[in-house]
């Protein structure tokens, strides 16, 4: 089952984007299967990612951030 959440907020103009640290193709496949257009990956590394969240904010705004372990935290903190 394909979650549907990305495909919801894409319709409200969301900008939905996935920050990973697996290799470009795992990224790919998974960013494809969610119809997620937008991925970074490889060098997203835990480290790397409060700084993206930085970047994001100041392009669009307001994010919203969902992680998947504690190496999120520190990204998430960064998300308003």
């Amino acid at each position: 089952m394909v979650p549907r959440q990305p495909i919801r907020l894409q319709a409200q103009g969301k900008t939905v984007m996935l920050l990973s640290a697996d290799k470009p193709q795992v990224a790919a496949d998974i960013a494809a299967a969610v119809s997620i257009d937008d991925y970074r990956a490889a060098t997203m590394l835990p480290e790397h990612k409060p700084s993206a969240v930085t970047e994001l904010r100041t392009r669009h705004g307001s994010i919203a951030l969902v992680g998947d372990g504690i190496s999120d935290a520190p990204a998430a903190g960064g998300a308003r």
